[in-house]
Parts: C-alpha cells; structure tokens; sequence
C-alpha cells in the first residue's frame, strides 16, 4: 500500500530518511548536494546544506542538530507555500541562479500567486537574505524591462518594494498597447498604464489594495503625466500614511492566508516594513 510522509514519521531533528515511502520524484536542475529538501509535492531537491544555512538561520538550526546520516532529508508539508515550485525558485534565488527565474518574464497570471506563496515561504524561514535578493532581482528586471506591461508594478508592489514603485511610476507616461480584449473584464484602451480602471480586473487585482488605492488617490491629486516624480513622490506619501495608519489601528493580520481590510491577502511579517534603500523624500 502506498504512503506518504506525515508528521509522525519526522524525527526528533526534524531530519530522517525516507523509509517505506512513496520514492520522490527528483528534479532535474537541484541533482547534487548533500541534503535532500522533499517538496509538499513530493519532489526532492538536492542542495549543499551549506546554500541552505546561509540563507536562512531556521535551515541553519535543522542542519545543525545531530544526525547520524550520509545525507540528510528535510521533508516539507504545506502544500500552498512548501510546493516543488516555490522551492525551486527559492534556491535559484539563493543560490544567485537568476537566469533560472524566467517565469517572471512571462505574463503576471503566470507568477503573481507563486510569488505571494514565495513571500510566506521567505516568512516562514525567517529567509531576510532570500527577501534582499528578491528585491535585487526585481530592481534589475525592471531595469532591463524584462517584465511584462504589468509585470514590474505587480512584482514591486507584492515584495512590498516602494523604492521600486516610485522608479516605475516616476518613469513617465506609457501609452497602453491596444486592447486585445474587449470582453468587460478585460483590457481597455487607455493612455496611462497604471490607470487601474483600463487594466483587466485580474491584472488590477494582482496589486495588493493599498498600492491600487494609493496610485488612484495620488493621480487624483497630482498630474502624473507632465510631472511622474512628483505624482510618485505623493504615491509614496500616500502609501506611508497608510502603514503608518494599519500600525496604530492593527490593520494588518499576520498569519499566512489572513486577508486585510480590502479582501486581499496580507503581507507576512518579513515584508512589512517596506522597502526605501535607494529612495530620497523631496525637501
């Protein structure tokens, strides 16, 4: 009879070996290390448990507990934020295999949901080098605009990255493609990327509700397309406030899967204290 891993059969350390299991499955890239971290999923990624340590301390802790093995094996359970897809991005991440991270060059619906389970998963490893490297990444996407239309506002507002907001927004206009789709959720034709209402409900959507709200409220007092820096100073403003505002009345919830006042799910607490390395407010 098949069976899978449960709890019961983790050791003590947190590190066993697989006995009388379903033999995982190996994926193709992650082949030589020695530790062995198994996927939700039931995929096994073999890494050197030193990449493991260094990027995070709570990997670093279960690598550090006794254990008699050649190779050590770190099952993983939580099938939203533990699956083989988000590991894998974790450790070219980690690991400074940026070239492996293509799939966020492709369209937002492809990554938008991986990268906010990718947050929870950085959350729950307490992995603040995996959130710079992260950040760094996306700073270099957007750089070399190797996002999609929406993809470079959608990655920085998800990483919580306001640095990287203001560059996007400070940029200038850009005039919108014309639609594709003309069915009511879909694409309008516009004159502004970032005017949420001409976007398609799932790419307005993907923007965690603070940054939509302070985008629209900021174009509403600014003329964001003869003067972007200061329409994106005010957005950053606006998006301040609002931390500020959620600190002092416990607006944001902190357990994965927990939803804010907007519906829309809360950022962990790895992320959020925002990011403004290389922000400079206007005197």
């Amino acid at each position: 009879m098949s069976r899978r891993l449960t709890r019961s059969s983790i050791s003590h350390s947190g590190l066993t070996r697989f006995l009388d299991v379903d033999e995982p499955d190996d994926d193709e890239e992650w082949v030589t290390g020695d530790v062995s971290l198994i996927s939700a999923d039931n995929v096994r990624f073999r890494v050197a448990g030193l990449t493991l340590a260094w990027s995070s301390p709570v990997f670093a802790d279960l690598l550090s507990l006794p254990g008699n093995q050649a190779e050590k094996v770190i099952p993983l359970t939580d099938n939203a934020i533990e699956s083989a897809d988000v590991i894998r991005i974790y450790l070219d991440l980690v690991s400074l295999n940026f070239g492996r991270l293509g799939i966020f060059y492709k369209s937002y619906t492809r990554w938008a949901a991986l990268l906010a389970n990718l947050t929870f998963f950085l959350d729950k490893y307490q992995s603040e080098r995996g959130l710079k490297l992260l950040r760094s990444f996306g700073s270099e996407a957007v750089t070399l605009q190797r996002f999609s239309r929406m993809g470079d506002i959608i990655f920085a507002s998800r990483v919580n990255d306001l640095a990287l907001c203001f560059r996007i927004l400070s940029s200038g206009n850009k005039k919108s493609k014309p639609a594709q789709n003309r069915r009511p959720l879909g694409t309008m034709d516009g004159s502004w990327q970032f005017s949420l209402a001409l976007q398609s409900y799932e790419a307005a959507s993907s923007i965690p509700f603070p940054f939509q709200w302070a985008i629209a409220r900021a174009a509403e007092v600014e003329d964001r397309e003869t003067t972007p820096r200061i329409f994106a100073h005010r957005f950053v403003e606006i998006m301040m406030t609002i931390y500020e505002q959620g600190r002092r009345r416990q607006f944001v919830k902190l357990t994965p899967g927990a939803m804010d006042l907007s519906g829309h799910p809360a950022f962990p607490p790895l992320l959020q204290t925002p990011n403004l390395d290389g922000y400079t407010k206007p005197t």
